[in-house]
């Protein structure tokens, strides 16, 4: 099977996964998952949320991208309130100068901010939760493969 995302529409969406700024998204879907490619605009950002049913895989294949990320199984969004949450290991202590991180996600208690350049891979398992955030003048253009999980 082919996805033709050359000749597919590009979609703006405003705030994606409660993010800021625009995020345009080519995408497959289907009951087994989706295939994305994604460019996100200077200053943009996809919300913090979590991956209840499925994984995602995101390559970048241009630009550099700042990922907040939660390494440790059953985290949430809300995970800043959860029991299991350690309030001084929060990656919002080192990255509250991220211009383009909603106060949700300076809040959060994802433990982990990670910088991926062209090349690299972001990878976010079933049930942990992850942010990216645009912080460069340019575009990043992303590969997103998220494959639902039993």
């Amino acid at each position: 099977m082919v996805i033709d995302f050359q000749n597919m529409e590009e979609k703006p969406v405003e705030g994606f996964k409660g993010g800021v700024g625009i995020t345009n998204l080519k995408k497959f879907e289907n009951e087994l998952g989706k295939i994305i490619l994604g460019r996100l605009e200077p200053g943009a950002s996809i919300g913090l949320h979590t991956h209840e049913t499925n994984s995602e895989a995101i390559y970048i294949v241009s630009g550099t991208a700042d990922f907040i990320y939660d390494p440790e199984a059953g985290g949430t969004a809300d995970s800043a309130s959860s029991p299991n949450c350690d309030q001084s290991r929060s990656c919002a202590s080192g990255d509250q100068n991220l211009p383009s991180a909603s106060d949700d996600q300076k809040q959060a208690c994802a433990k982990i901010s990670e910088t991926v350049s062209a090349g690299g891979c972001h990878y976010c398992p079933k049930g942990h939760t992850h942010s990216m955030i645009n912080n460069s003048e340019e575009d990043i253009i992303f590969f997103a493969v998220i494959p639902e999980q039993a």
